[in-house]
């Protein structure tokens, strides 16, 4: 599917299903708009999926992994190679967030958008 085939099938969210979901949960025993953004948030997912039903699965954190420079500006206590084994200690699910998404039942998804690193990373999109 190309990008704007990917754009071209997204639908306008159903505001008959908003209302529902809105109805829905100030139902539930909890003083009205208790939940926050987190409410709305699942209000506007109903909506944009057209169901009640509202799953968050499958789940996915997708960490953008680049070098912007600030080595040479001494900024940072380490080089520009460390970004690489991060991201590869990432996409082989050894990395703190990777323990940290194994709780929440997420993925890791570890891209290059500008590492400086001669080879590819194995594992990092």
């Amino acid at each position: 599917m190309t990008l704007k085939e990917a754009m071209n099938s997204i639908k306008p969210a159903r505001q008959a299903l908003r209302q529902q979901a809105k109805q829905r949960w100030d139902q539930v025993a909890k003083p009205l708009g208790s939940l926050g953004v987190l409410e709305e948030d699942i209000i506007r997912i109903a909506a944009a999926s057209g169901s009640l039903a509202v799953s968050l699965r499958p789940r996915a954190i997708v960490v953008m992994c680049g070098d912007n420079g600030v080595v040479k500006e001494g900024v940072t206590q380490t080089g520009q190679e460390v970004t690489a084994i991060v991201a590869g200690n990432m996409a082989r699910g050894n990395s703190c967030v990777c323990l940290m998404a194994r709780q929440a039942g997420a993925d890791v998804i570890p891209v290059d958008v500008g590492m400086a690193c001669r080879d590819a990373v194995p594992g990092v999109v």
